[in-house]
């Protein structure tokens, strides 16, 4: 399987282990740029990077600084963490901050393989789902101040009639707010819109 447009950063202080992890990387097709330490990498970290493999303890900024300073910078961006001085105190920290999974030295091809793979995936879905979150708020940000009511009474689940009079409106006129709702966001029912509103947190009150 070849991951050809895919891009693998390791971050290792080891010139050897830095090596090896990249040799089976290369091997498992994905494309790879090699740091020394977690200040060169952040000197020259991409957007078209797809996943960072970093060790965690490194001199200077060690791999959960590197964590926290990528998430800063890119919270979608995957993070795999190697170490051979793992604990679960360090573990559930890193998970906190958004480490997809910590590998423990020295782990089999195959491992790092799937964690990567996995990484990367997750990393696609969290990009995906803020691409859509984005498109979600500025669509909601081109309804006017009617429109704006009418889609909260809509996702609440009022009827038109019920709806018309909270709202001081003649039918004629709430249909065409509806109308205009519903093609502003790109929802085609009142179910897909309450799911939309739901999906988004989009009316927390």
């Amino acid at each position: 399987m070849t991951h050809a447009a895919l891009t693998v950063c390791l971050v290792d202080d080891d010139a050897a282990v830095l090596k090896v992890t990249r040799e089976v990387l290369l091997g498992g097709g994905y494309q790879v740029r090699c740091f020394q330490s977690a200040a060169e990498y952040l000197e020259d970290s991409s957007p078209n990077d797809d996943c960072v493999v970093t060790d965690l303890n490194m001199p200077g900024i060690g791999g959960a600084e590197l964590l926290k300073r990528i998430h800063e910078l890119d919270p979608t961006l995957p993070v795999i963490v190697l170490t051979g001085f793992a604990d679960v105190a360090t573990a559930v920290k890193l998970m906190e901050r958004g480490v997809v999974t910590l590998v423990e030295k020295p782990c089999s091809s195959i491992d790092l393989l799937a964690a990567v793979a996995k990484a990367i995936s997750d990393g696609e879905h969290r990009r995906y789902r803020r691409d859509q979150a984005h498109d979600v708020m500025n669509r909601l940000a081109q309804l006017n101040d009617e429109e704006l009511a009418v889609m909260k009474g809509v996702v609440r689940g009022f009827s038109n009639k019920v709806l018309a009079g909270r709202l001081e409106m003649s039918a004629r006129t709430l249909d065409r707010r509806r109308h205009s709702v519903f093609e502003k966001m790109g929802a085609e029912s009142p179910a897909e819109l309450a799911a939309l509103a739901e999906r988004f947190d989009l009316f927390k009150d």
